[in-house]
């Protein structure tokens, strides 16, 4: 009797945790999945801004160029959309790129003419449609002489002559 009441103890406490945990359901994930990049950009002599996140912005009129750590939200509807900032800590950061003009982005791999591209150094790891611009640290354009080779692209953040003044 007693191995009966132990085996229906068991089974009932079973019971109780998985329908506690269909009850609950999976915890909502709005990642928008971005493809293994294949395009880095590098920024050595950084440890200015260690402690802080930065993000890679630009292109032309037919290339958006982005550089996050991940992207969350709702496609659809762009004021929910929240990228994560890729965290600075030593004296290098490696950005990962992505191109398009509108979501979802591909993994950037190319020589493309870019017109423009900027690195912002932020207090906080997300970009949201409500960011706070008093929370941007510092930004740099990169200057048009510097060229993306198979994607990449290194740069030094405390040479002048890799920057627009």
């Amino acid at each position: 009797m007693k191995s009966k009441l132990k085996l229906f103890g068991i089974i009932a406490l079973a019971a109780i945790i998985w329908f506690s945990m269909l009850a609950c359901g999976a915890e909502d994930d709005d990642t928008i999945p971005l493809p293994t990049p294949k395009g880095w950009l590098t920024v050595n002599n950084i440890s200015e801004h260690n402690g802080k996140y930065v993000y890679v912005g630009g292109g032309s009129s037919n290339v958006g160029l982005h550089g996050m750590q991940s992207i969350r939200g709702d496609i659809e509807n762009p004021e929910t959309i929240r990228i994560g900032l890729v965290p600075i800590s030593g004296e290098t950061v490696s950005i990962p790129l992505y191109f398009g003009l509108s979501l979802p982005y591909e993994a950037y791999d190319g020589n493309h003419d870019i017109d423009f591209v900027y690195v912002t150094i932020s207090k906080t790891q997300t970009f949201t449609s409500d960011y706070n611009v008093s929370d941007m640290v510092d930004e740099k354009y990169i200057s048009k002489t510097k060229k993306f080779t198979d994607g990449n692209l290194t740069l030094s953040w405390t040479t002048p002559a890799d920057w627009w003044d």
